[in-house]
């Protein structure tokens, strides 16, 4: 049943391209999967994009689903549709797991063009055809490091895992079980993936043999990328029932950074700034701003007009700043603490003036984010440019940023 149950579903969509995994995939014996896939873009098609089943050991695996039968099945999608792809449950094969392979060669200045919502879930049917249970978790990014909740009590609570090998070649994994004291239980175990291959079990099946009682975490470290998804089974007086488990993606956890914020050479008034999203750490130089392109957005250094010596940074969509002065030293720049910076009281909407003498390297500054997090950004580096064709002047900011998220 845990072959049959462990399915992720309901994606929170990125705006990344790439190919997405689906570490588990189920059909057969009254389970059904469900695909729902939404091109969110209101501009562009999707023709290029191939939903692709494979069964354990990496080989094709055909399925029958309401668009026919097939291992391959290349996916249709307008601006702002959405497209069902459903098992038919009669599979004698399974389980698998299915790739969405991104083929698109466009490209454009749009974060939401060629970009897929991805929604899967699994339905168990009784016999009378009434829907048991149905079941959503989202849909992993690829990672090498991360690591999972556990509680195994048998025979009332089971954990098990589905991995899928994304490394294209060879890939030895090793996994490692830690008490929820902190103490590491037993040895850790070790094993290797074949290219495409997937592995899903309960944990005391094979890996942990006789464990029947256990809470605490599982931590997964792989030679390359793997696709993980988690799954707690309880029992229950209508037959198990069955809860997701987040893995934390140890990969994604980083949250300081330095990165380059330009100046805008542009002289095409009023997109004289450059975006800052300090939550993603993304520096927006497409600065588009119509539709929900602009949203993300906290900070812009801009000019006023056409005097490039009226330099800025303006808190956009409810940020705001607040100044702590210059701080050249790192040891005090890393003590800047997220309690200090939630009790500031000088949080400002208003420009930050940045002319003359006001920008000078180790100038600190907190931020309020858009979404409400904090973050302490100092200049570390000023850049003077200029500008061949026009001989402008531009002053390009080196950012030491940490967010707190």
């Amino acid at each position: 049943m845990f072959c049959l149950a462990l399915l992720p579903c309901a994606a929170r969509i990125g705006f990344s391209r790439g190919d997405k995994v689906i570490p588990q995939v189920a059909d057969g014996g009254g389970v059904t999967t469900t695909f729902d896939l939404t091109n969110v873009s209101p501009r562009v098609s999707i023709s290029n994009m191939w939903l692709k089943f494979y069964k354990n050991d990496g080989t094709p695996w055909t399925l029958q689903t309401n668009l026919g039968t097939n291992s391959v099945f290349q996916l249709s999608v307008g601006p702002r549709q959405t497209l069902r792809v459903q098992t038919s449950g009669v599979s004698q094969s399974g389980p698998g797991y299915a790739i969405i392979d991104d083929e698109e060669t466009g490209t454009s200045s749009y974060s939401d063009d060629y970009v897929l919502g991805i929604t899967v879930f699994y339905s168990i049917t009784a016999a009378s055809g009434v829907v048991e249970e149905t079941v959503a978790v989202s849909v992993p990014q690829p990672t090498a490091v991360a690591t999972i909740p556990i509680q195994i009590d048998l025979p009332s609570i089971d954990s098990g895992l589905a991995i899928v090998n994304l490394a294209g070649t060879v890939n030895p994994i090793i996994l490692t079980l830690y008490n929820s004291d902190g103490t590491q239980y037993g040895n850790s175990v070790n094993f290797t993936l074949a290219n495409k291959q997937k592995r899903s079990e309960f944990l005391d099946e094979n890996l942990f043999p006789g464990l029947k009682t256990f809470k605490g975490m599982a931590e997964i470290v792989a030679y390359g990328p793997v696709g993980l998804l988690g799954l707690l089974q309880t029992a229950a007086v209508n037959g198990a029932q069955y809860a997701t488990l987040a893995a934390v993606d140890k990969e994604s956890l980083r949250r300081n950074t330095n990165m380059v914020l330009l100046q805008s050479p542009t002289s095409n008034y009023p997109f004289t700034f450059t975006p800052l999203d300090i939550d993603g750490f993304v520096v927006d130089y497409f600065k588009n701003n119509d539709g929900t392109e602009g949203y993300p957005w906290d900070l812009e250094y801009g000019y006023s007009a056409d005097d490039t010596t009226r330099r800025y940074l303006r808190p956009y969509n409810g940020a705001a700043l607040a100044s702590l002065g210059v701080i050249s030293d790192d040891a005090a720049f890393d003590q800047i603490s997220l309690p200090s910076l939630k009790v500031l009281g000088a949080y400002s909407t208003e420009d930050f003036d940045l002319s003359g003498s006001n920008l000078q390297p180790y100038l600190t500054f907190a931020v309020r984010t858009d979404l409400g997090n904090y973050a302490k950004v100092r200049i570390v580096r000023i850049v003077d440019t200029i500008d061949t064709t026009t001989g402008q002047s531009y002053k390009d900011l080196v950012l030491e940023v940490c967010v707190f998220k």
